[in-house]
């Protein structure tokens, strides 16, 4: 029992390390900083914490309580708007990762963190511009028409 515990645990930490090392990899210069070591230390808490306590409660307090924390790496910009959204949002993805793996859904927390990845990398996906002008017209469309 330790040992698979120990591997989940090993497991949480190292995917939510992939994620912030994704995300220091695509920030850009100058902007706040959480890299790769914060991402895995809050996905490893996630799963060590629903793993001994593995119930609805326990998850829910995990995100609100790193919901705080993502609060904290908002910042405010030169322009007074707020900046961060992307850091938060992603550690919060990282830190359900750790919950999933923490209680044992192995297979879904790696496929989990693959699709975090892919969100990551959205903005350089092929055909992306197209894909968000058409769903923009789409939104439009259905506002005009009282939808």
């Amino acid at each position: 029992m330790e040992w698979e515990l120990l591997g989940r645990i090993a497991l949480a930490a190292l995917l939510g390390w992939l994620v912030g090392l994704w995300h220091e990899a695509s920030r850009p210069p100058g902007a706040a900083r959480a890299g790769p070591r914060t991402y895995g230390l809050v996905c490893l808490g996630a799963a060590v914490v629903n793993a001994l306590a593995p119930s609805a409660e326990v998850a829910g307090g995990t995100l609100a309580g790193v919901g705080f924390l993502g609060a904290g790496l908002l910042l405010r910009g030169g322009d007074g708007a707020a900046v961060g959204f992307y850091m938060a949002a992603s550690l919060w993805a990282a830190t359900a990762v750790g919950i999933v793996v923490g209680r044992g859904a192995l297979a879904l927390g790696a496929v989990t963190t693959l699709v975090v990845l892919v969100v990551l990398h959205s903005d350089h996906l092929p055909g992306r511009r197209r894909l968000e002008d058409g769903v923009r017209a789409l939104f439009a469309r259905a506002r005009r028409d009282g939808r």
